[in-house]
């Protein structure tokens, strides 16, 4: 049991580092978005719903990542696959400069609690049967994610 705890929590370090190498390049990519994405301004106010539904889910996972152990790897590939989205959201306008920003103040929440989870490892050991249901909850966010993207590179693309 000691040694699948300190699996755990070395995956769950190693989660942590990527999270935060992730939230790097998206604040990177964000500061390079926002000079091409003043041209559209206008079109960037409809994504901001989305940006807010975004963020209430990303604070769900965030909650849950509590009563988790094992999906660290999954969490960890999801935020690589966010941090690609955002990278991809470089070349779209202001519609995709608000979506990152908001996906950075998500990451950087997550992050944080996540960093303050660590220390909670041992009670969630005993709570690993509700992975399956946080796993579904994390694919959904990173569907939502994609489709965010999508919904951003449409719109570029309609503004020009």
């Amino acid at each position: 049991s000691n040694d699948e705890f300190g699996t755990l929590a070395n995956a769950f370090n190693r989660f942590v580092e990527r999270i935060h190498e992730s939230i790097r390049e998206v604040a990177g990519t964000a500061r390079q978005l926002h000079d091409v994405a003043q041209l559209v301004v206008n079109a960037s106010n409809s994504s901001m719903a989305n940006s807010d539904e975004q963020s209430n889910r990303t604070n769900s996972v965030a909650a849950a990542i509590n009563e988790l152990g094992a999906a660290a790897q999954e969490i960890a590939r999801n935020a690589a696959d966010a941090s690609h989205h955002a990278s991809d959201a470089n070349h779209q306008a202001e519609d995709g400069k608000q979506v990152v920003e908001q996906t950075i103040r998500a990451m950087n929440e997550l992050s944080e609690k996540i960093s303050a989870s660590c220390a909670n490892i041992e009670a969630l050991n005993s709570r690993t049967v509700n992975i399956g249901q946080i796993l579904e909850v994390i694919k959904g966010i990173s569907e939502q994610t994609n489709l965010l993207a999508l919904n951003a590179a449409i719109e570029a693309a309609r503004a020009g």
